[in-house]
């Protein structure tokens, strides 16, 4: 029997609390999953790292979270690996992420809000309120569900 294949998709694999926190979970998931870290907007210093303790990284650049020819190699990507979870880290992953997963064919789609202060990184006005329109009509056509690292973060997006 084959094993769940899991895709963690994140903007880098960069020295940051998240980054951090990522390499602590994924290589312990790697005991029943076949994980997967994608970046798509530099590979960071964090790369091999993840690469030594087990998960497979892939590097797709992506020229926005909306960059046609990116989410189509991006579902590539999934449709080839057989993914059958995307998670998304984030505004640029919850879009890219999911609307690649979608395109894929993934079974089960999830979006990640982990931080109140820079979700939507917007200056606040018109942008901020595009990127919120953009990421919740994402999540209400085709995410299967949402995480927060807090109930204030939830409150927050809500």
């Amino acid at each position: 029997m084959s094993r769940t294949v899991l895709f963690r998709v994140t903007k880098s694999a960069s020295i940051g609390g998240v980054e951090r926190r990522l390499l602590n979970l994924l290589p312990h998931l790697t005991k029943d999953y076949d994980v997967n870290l994608v970046t798509f907007g530099e590979k960071g210093v964090l790369w091999d790292a993840f690469q030594d303790a087990g998960v497979r990284t892939h590097f797709v650049p992506l020229r926005g979270k909306w960059d046609p020819s990116g989410l189509y190699r991006l579902a590539s990507l999934f449709r080839q690996h057989k993914a059958d979870i995307v998670h998304g880290h984030s505004l640029g992953g919850n879009i890219s992420g999911i609307l690649a997963g979608r395109l894929a064919g993934t079974r089960v789609l999830c979006g990640n809000v982990h931080h109140i202060g820079n979700h939507w990184y917007a200056p606040a006005g018109i942008h901020r309120r595009k990127q919120i329109f953009e990421e919740t009509a994402i999540h209400r056509m085709f995410t299967h569900t949402i995480f927060f690292g807090s109930r204030e973060t939830l409150d927050n997006y809500r």
